[in-house]
């Protein structure tokens, strides 16, 4: 046990702050001997998520990512039944929000799709059971928007299933 979870009697780490500090707080969390559960985005670039990985593995702590909408009850039901149609050639999905959350979300450069739609294409990959291989996407901020970033943003997938099953999200 380490020195933290016997000063405070925790067993794990769970990283709810805001992205910018997703980094260091995971990376102090293991150095202190605790797994930790983070919200998304794990890291804003390659190298900081392989960064995380190999701090997980040089301390021997569970790193793990919420996939929260993995467990909503109407989704694994929709990937049951889906199951029954044979293979999917194209999915699409919209996502509209418009919250006013201020605060770091407002400044954020992708807030769209590093925020809030990262949860659509989370749950796209979860019906198709399969991994993307390729993404070609344009972001943009409406003239209307009250983020400083792109919220807005059109994607196209190439899941793993091969070039006859597309993506839009």
């Amino acid at each position: 046990m380490s020195e933290v979870a016997d000063a405070t009697g925790a067993h794990a780490g769970v990283n709810v702050t805001v992205p910018a500090a997703h980094h260091p707080v995971n990376v102090e969390t293991m150095f202190a001997g605790l797994p930790m559960l983070c919200e998304k985005p794990v890291a804003p670039t390659v190298a900081e998520g392989l960064s995380l990985a190999a701090a997980a593995e040089e301390r021997g702590q569970l790193l793990m990512i919420s996939q929260s909408r993995w467990y909503v009850q109407g989704l694994t039901q929709q990937k049951a039944l889906t199951g029954q149609l044979g293979d999917i050639g194209v999915v699409t999905t919209d996502f509209f929000k418009a919250p006013h959350f201020g605060g770091f979300r407002a400044e954020m450069a992708h807030v769209l799709l590093v925020d809030m739609a990262i949860h659509q294409f989370d749950a796209l990959w979860f019906l198709l059971d399969q991994d993307p291989v390729s993404v070609y996407c344009e972001e943009f901020n409406p003239s209307w928007s009250w983020y400083s970033g792109a919220a807005a943003a059109t994607a196209m997938f190439q899941p793993s299933g091969g070039p006859g099953t597309r993506v839009y999200g």
